[in-house]
């Protein structure tokens, strides 16, 4: 299930694309004001994936609460950390086909970013998920909401 609960902008520091950090904002989903009007950033829990066997996957999507940017497409970036220590330690690659991508809102086959990780052993490992949306032509915020933290019996290294 998706995270969904509304955040404010944060100036909390989170993990970025090419270093490690155990700080981030809160879970959930962020509600931004963009040209007067809202959309929300939506991030799945990571979880095994059901199509490619050996990997753990999130998905990241937007949603345009009240048809303000209807027509529009957004550039959805995931990014998948791993803990590794006490460090969150970013797995997945970027780019790839699927990640970042520009979609419409809504969600669903082909309206979604997906990151992954291939599992290297069946060792415990903590997981969570983050998603970037930048609606294209449009102002909004740098929130990167995440996921819950997911334990998996899946380590990536």
């Amino acid at each position: 299930m998706p995270a969904t609960a509304s955040a404010s902008p944060t100036t909390s520091p989170s993990p970025t694309a090419s270093g490690n950090s155990d700080l981030r904002p809160e879970q959930g989903s962020a509600k931004v004001a963009s040209k007067a009007a809202s959309f929300t950033s939506q991030v799945d829990d990571p979880h095994y994936s059901s199509s490619h066997a050996g990997s753990v996957n999130v998905h990241g999507w937007w949603l345009d609460d009240h048809d303000n940017f209807t027509g529009m497409k957004a550039r959805v970036t995931v990014y998948l950390w791993a803990k590794k220590g006490s460090q969150w330690v970013q797995v997945n690659k970027i780019p790839t086909k699927k990640n970042p991508v520009t979609v419409y809102a809504g969600g669903g086959g082909g309206k979604r970013a997906s990151g992954s990780v291939s599992c290297r052993s069946h060792k415990p490992t903590w997981y969570h998920g983050q998603v970037d949306v930048d609606i294209i032509d449009a102002i909004d915020t740098s929130n990167r909401p995440n996921s819950h933290d997911v334990e998996l019996n899946c380590q990536p290294w």
